[in-house]
């Protein structure tokens, strides 16, 4: 009986042990149960995470790029605008020059014509021409006369020419500076962006 009684502690001790590891192993499943989870959301919030963050990456590289884009562009709009200043001042000195030209052929017309009219040239050409002393001479001033007078209109005809080279440099100085600034306006916008 002793034995039975022994036995019977025991098997009493042995269900309540292994109800109590039972409950134990059960508690632990639960908890293993909840950290599979948290493990599992937390490995899907870093693939999340990790996604937005090469979305990121990936976009602040397009934009990098893009900003490159535009600072060669704006770099090669303002080289444009060097270029056009550079153009500008070439024609400037070259409009300087056509205008110094003109103005000594004006003078020059302006003395001839003054001289003509101060010798009554243009009443006596002919008198100039017969006061000659024989027909060699006669000759000789009535070539003087007729080269005077193509003289005088081809020094008019190079003041028209001149005055029309003037206008036509004036004219690409006006152009080149309406696209350097329209070129600079671009370029200004270009870096606000």
């Amino acid at each position: 009986m002793k034995r039975t009684l022994i036995l019977l502690i025991l098997t009493c001790l042995g269900f309540t042990y292994g109800a109590a590891q039972t409950k134990q192993i059960k508690n632990l499943q639960n908890q293993k149960a909840a950290l599979q989870k948290e493990l599992s959301a937390s490995q899907k919030l870093l693939t999340t995470t990790k996604r937005d963050v090469k979305s990121q990456l990936n976009n602040l590289v397009v934009l990098n790029n893009q900003i490159g884009e535009q600072k060669k562009y704006v770099d090669g709009i303002q080289s444009e605008v060097i270029v056009l200043s550079n153009n500008i001042a070439v024609l400037e000195r070259q409009l300087q020059a056509l205008e110094a030209d003109l103005a000594l052929c004006k003078k020059r017309y302006e003395h001839g014509v003054i001289y003509f009219f101060n010798h009554r040239m243009a009443l006596n050409k002919w008198l100039f021409v017969l006061k000659a002393k024989n027909f060699r001479e006669m000759s000789r001033r009535l070539r003087y006369v007729s080269e005077y007078t193509r003289y005088q209109q081809m020094q008019a005809k190079i003041i028209k020419e001149k005055e029309a080279a003037v206008q036509q440099k004036k004219n690409e100085i006006a152009t080149a500076s309406a696209q350097r600034e329209t070129r600079e306006a671009e370029a200004g916008c270009r870096r606000s962006e």
